[in-house]
């Protein structure tokens, strides 16, 4: 799994703080990565106000948002 997918696994989990991480890995990696971007930003947002119990992450989220991101040479953050 690569560590954009990793901070997707996280940010489902409503972990937003490490899902940030995850994301701004691979924006290191990829400035311009759109999707990272994009949930970086959401995860900074719900770090200050949590979104609703009743909140679905997949709603409004494109399929790619889903499946773009760094594939290998990068490792998980996940105990590091």
């Amino acid at each position: 799994m690569d560590v954009y997918e990793n901070g997707l696994a996280v940010y489902f989990e409503r972990d937003w703080k490490f899902a940030l991480q995850h994301f701004n890995t691979v924006l290191e990696y990829r400035p311009g990565d759109g999707p990272s971007q994009v949930l970086a930003a959401r995860c900074r947002r719900f770090m200050v106000q949590s979104p609703p119990e009743t909140w679905n992450p997949d709603m409004g989220m494109p399929r790619q948002m889903k499946t773009i991101g760094i594939v290998g040479g990068v490792e998980t953050l996940r105990g590091a």
